[in-house]
């Protein structure tokens, strides 16, 4: 969930498609795709992704690409290579019926990252982007003025991650299902909304992306934070605080990232390095309980901020 806010180099070279696997389902056509994106820290390697294309006989669908978060607890992707995590895979039966096509990627795929690897998690946010591209010129079937992003968790931060000053090409919409918003790029001018979906009773403490919104809004931007009432961070009842590793302790005092200045500042205007936000924004405070009676709940709002958005 960190590597995000620090200047990154963009990613180098370009997409190259290795092996597609179809697969006709009921309701939908799956395929994975092997990417070979490089990234800084990594270098190149494959990154898998599953398209989910409604099996409806249309010419055009909008695209939602889904980001996991740092447990990818989901289903496996067709052919056995990746795997996303429970939001995904809900998300993506649920648009599905709604008419979208969906692209899940695997961002820890051949790297061996657990998730209490937090400062080794991937710029994925750039992953997203290059996807996009990717799926765009091989699928003529998606309609490139209705793209759109998401994720949970680690995901909702890269998701979050498109609002940088490097990210010029917009989205249709944007969505983030539990970001934690400890860190956040500096506001600029957006052209497409932004939705933000928080549990109540979430270690990541709503209250810090509740602040990127009103700095957004002050902006003139629609970005907006979508409460569920005595949901935890896994959109759980009866949450629990728990020993674990989180990037949570600067909910009061968030940083705020000038990307196109690389500089790092918190809320309060006081300068900080990477090693001072690790020692002063990672906590022992983690969170327990994923029972997600309310994650479906989660994932309709989400689906229906992007259907008011589509151009029909």
């Amino acid at each position: 969930m960190m590597d995000f806010f620090f200047k990154r180099a963009l990613l180098l070279g370009c997409c190259l498609a290795l092996q597609v696997i179809g697969v006709h389902a009921a309701a939908a056509i799956k395929e994975t795709i092997l990417l070979e994106v490089a990234e800084p820290v990594y270098g190149s390697k494959p990154v898998p992704v599953e398209l989910w294309t409604p099996d409806s006989g249309k010419n055009s669908y909008p695209l939602i690409i889904v980001q996991h978060g740092s447990t990818r607890d989901g289903h496996e992707f067709e052919g056995g290579k990746g795997q996303t995590d429970v939001y995904a895979s809900r998300l993506m039966k649920a648009a599905i019926d709604r008419g979208f096509a969906v692209a899940a990627l695997d961002a820890f795929f051949d790297k061996g990252i657990a998730p209490s690897d937090k400062t080794k998690f991937p710029n994925a946010a750039m992953y997203g982007v290059k996807i996009r591209m990717h799926l765009l010129s091989t699928h003529s079937q998606l309609d490139p003025a209705q793209t759109f992003y998401t994720g949970f968790s680690y995901g909702g931060d890269q998701a979050l991650a498109q609002l940088a000053s490097r990210n010029t090409t917009p989205w249709r919409a944007v969505a983030a299902a539990e970001a934690g918003c400890n860190s956040f790029f500096k506001p600029r001018v957006l052209s497409y909304p932004v939705l933000i979906v928080k549990g109540s009773e979430s270690h990541y403490h709503p209250r810090a992306c509740q602040t990127m919104a009103t700095l957004h809004q002050q902006m003139g931007n629609e970005v907006h934070v979508s409460m569920i009432d005595k949901a935890n961070h896994f959109f759980s009842f009866h949450g629990e605080i728990v020993k674990g590793l989180a990037f949570n302790g600067c909910a009061s005092n968030p940083v705020v990232v000038d990307d196109s200045a690389g500089q790092m500042t918190f809320l309060d205007g006081t300068p900080t390095t990477k090693e001072d936000v690790f020692a002063r924004c990672f906590t022992k405070q983690s969170g327990k309980g994923q029972t997600r009676e309310k994650l479906d709940e989660a994932i309709t709002q989400i689906l229906d901020f992007f259907s008011a958005q589509l151009h029909l």
